[in-house]
């Protein structure tokens, strides 16, 4: 497995074997936020059916849920509307 930056910077990287490999980290270390939202991009990106309960559970895991709303929606990548 590569270093978790590089996932990072390439979410496009994550496939199914990245998968088994996040579930691993996040089942042997369930409070790290960063493992847990990499596997959710993971999820998302592969249309696994196993995203919506995956996320609930992050919902109470996660010290930030912002996080996980950014991750899934991209707010921080979505561009500003001018309301005139």
């Amino acid at each position: 497995m590569e270093p978790l930056s590089v996932y990072i910077s390439h979410p496009e990287r994550l496939n199914r074997n990245t998968l088994y490999e996040l579930r691993l980290l996040v089942a042997k270390y369930p409070t790290f936020d960063v493992a847990r939202l990499l596997m959710l991009k993971n999820l998302y990106i592969l249309h696994d059916v196993e995203l919506g309960k995956e996320m609930r559970k992050a919902a109470l895991f996660l010290k930030n849920r912002w996080a996980l709303f950014e991750l899934m929606e991209g707010y921080g990548n979505a561009e500003v509307e001018d309301s005139k």
